[in-house]
């Protein structure tokens, strides 16, 4: 925001995604993903325009995500892939909103704010897809 000098979101000011894919065989292929996210840091001021106080200031740490899958050719126009996400279980809940909520009158808090901590990252996950190709 260039009039207040306020973050327009809460997001990492680093984000680094790498793929590391090994070609075993003809048909098998194996990859490795990392997802490194930087240290995210709350809006610096309330729906009010007031600076943050609390709850309100907490910021998220760096934290990485680890990805594994393999992918065959079965046949000339069947593949699979299998694969986990998150990998070592790394696990962020959403503390709620980012700021306080509440009476701008009375100045009574309903809800208290998560500053950053406004994502979800659920835990591991796993997938299969079955494709076809036609040639």
């Amino acid at each position: 925001n260039k009039s207040t000098g306020d973050y327009l979101s809460v997001i990492p000011k680093f984000t680094l995604k790498s793929t590391l894919s090994w070609q075993a065989t003809q048909d098998l292929s194996i990859q490795s993903t990392l997802t490194w996210y930087g240290r995210q840091k709350p809006k610096k001021y309330n729906y009010q325009g007031k600076p943050l106080t609390g709850s309100e200031k907490r910021e998220v740490s760096p934290y990485a995500i680890v990805g594994t899958s393999a992918s065959d050719g079965l046949t000339k126009n069947v593949s699979v892939t299998a694969g986990i996400e998150n990998l070592f279980d790394k696990r962020q809940f959403r503390a709620g909103n980012a700021q306080n909520t509440g009476n701008p009158t009375t100045g009574l808090i309903n809800i208290a704010g998560a500053g950053a901590a406004t994502d979800n990252e659920p835990g591991r996950t796993y997938y299969l897809s079955i494709n076809s190709h036609f040639r």
